[in-house]
């Protein structure tokens, strides 16, 4: 007679042969890089599968089940599964279509079964077209000779696109300081006028974003003919609720611009608008241009948007947009050196109450993860502005990220920042702590008095 320990032996390498015996095959591609938007097919084949009446084939996306013996665990239709059986050599082969590909299939695509639990798998790199876009959106972007510009471009796309800057029919002068996504003029000049080119490029496509500078010289304007110039002392007008407020815009141009003003894209009229919504308009003349300015005498809940002044003369037009809100303002965000602490800045009419911190790592989509961030009375820099530093590596694990910020005062939650920012987080490990530097101290004042005994 078999010992007890012989027979659970046997058992064992029975059970083992009977499971290793089936064999999984991927016939796709180990890899592949795919295109938002596009289908794709990923077939398995399974061989002995049909001598075990008890096992079946599962497929799933990273952790998470898609298909169990033919059943659907996901509710969509974007998945759709189709076998076919070989009864010569009792071979299966299982085929997965995901239809209209997103950001969020990036991952690994397994087929396996539910006794062997060995799975094969195909990693699917989603691949997102680059897109760009020039801030400030102004065409033609009017400055005047001895002005500090700035140009940036925003890139959009996976794998994360490169950024060159170009200025058409010429080459950018030597003075212009390029910064990555950045054009900085500090002192622009007359020579500086033409249309900056942003060209982003990846793997998954190109695309260009042009800006028309033109510069004018205030003191020559009397001289010739010119196209009109606009600008405004801020983009964002705190106002308390029910408070008043003044909106103004500084043009000039040859001849002399008209001047109309817009609320939320519509035009308004002095005869029905301004004097019915207790709106008044006034002009003034400075020395080398002049000057439009609102009115808000009360400014409830209605009256928060967008204004935007408009000069036209027979050579251009341009225009500018002041948001005017109670709301806080989006945020301004810049990174240290170390890319490892984030410093967010907004400005509100009657404090801020807290800043949300919005974080996805690249390959994903949305913006479904924050961290609430609360504001002190010590954060106030300024009359109506707030700012707020934050180490990022103290919040998120370490790894690549893209990073949002909203602010909210009382009255609610302003609007998100116009670009997010991209960073890597370095392990928390890599970075100084306050006890390492007193241990430094420490070991540095034991030595000296070592020294002086």
């Amino acid at each position: 007679a078999m010992r007890p320990a012989t027979v659970s032996l046997l058992l064992g390498v029975l059970l083992s042969t009977c499971t290793a015996a089936v064999k999984i095959t991927r016939l796709t591609n180990a890899s592949m890089a795919v295109l938002v938007h596009e289908t794709i097919i990923i077939k398995c084949e399974f061989e002995g599968l049909s001598e075990n009446k008890d096992d079946f084939i599962i497929w799933k996306k990273n952790d998470e089940p898609l298909f169990m013996d033919r059943t659907a665990a996901l509710a969509e239709d974007r998945y759709s599964l189709s076998e076919d059986e070989h009864e010569i050599d009792g071979k299966k082969i299982s085929e997965l279509t995901v239809y209209n590909i997103g950001t969020h299939d990036d991952g690994q695509f397994l087929c396996g079964t539910l006794e062997t639990e060995q799975y094969v798998g195909t990693r699917v790199k989603v691949m997102v077209p680059p897109h760009s876009h020039i801030t400030p959106e102004v065409w033609p972007y009017v400055v005047l000779t001895g002005e500090a510009v700035t140009l940036r471009c925003t890139a959009t796309g996976n794998p994360q696109p490169k950024i060159h800057w170009s200025r058409q029919g010429g080459s950018i002068a030597s003075h212009v300081s390029i910064e990555g996504d950045t054009v900085r003029i500090h002192n622009v000049q007359k020579s500086d006028t033409g249309v900056y080119i942003c060209s982003v490029n990846s793997t998954a496509g190109s695309h260009l974003s042009r800006v028309d500078m033109r510069v004018n010289d205030p003191h020559k304007l009397t001289e010739g003919v010119s196209a009109p110039w606009i600008r405004t002392p801020v983009k964002y007008m705190p106002v308390e609720m029910n408070g008043a407020v003044n909106i103004s815009c500084e043009y000039d141009g040859n001849p002399s611009p008209q001047i109309e003003w817009l609320f939320n894209g519509a035009r308004l009229t002095l005869a029905k608008d301004m004097v019915r919504n207790s709106i008044k308009q006034f002009a003034m003349r400075h020395e080398n241009f002049s000057e439009s300015i609102l009115e808000v005498r009360e400014a409830t809940a209605e009256y928060f948007g967008d204004y935007s002044c408009r000069a036209n003369n027979q050579h251009g037009e341009v225009s500018t947009v002041i948001f005017v809100t109670a709301f806080p303002s989006p945020p301004e965000l810049s990174l240290d050196d170390d890319s490892s602490i984030l410093t967010m800045t907004a400005m509100a009419p009657n404090g801020l109450d807290e800043f949300a911190l919005f974080f996805r790592r690249p390959e994903e989509s949305g913006w479904l993860n924050k961290k609430i961030i609360p504001v002190n009375k010590g954060d106030q820099t300024g009359d109506k502005t707030w700012s707020k530093q934050v180490k990022l590596y103290d919040l998120l694990e370490s790894g690549s990220y893209e990073l949002q910020v909203q602010a909210r005062n009382n009255y609610g939650w302003g609007n998100k920042a116009s670009d997010m920012v991209r960073t890597t987080v370095p392990e928390r490990s890599n970075m100084p702590t306050a006890s390492g530097s007193v241990a430094a101290v420490s070991s540095i004042a034991l030595l000296a008095l070592i020294i002086v005994q």
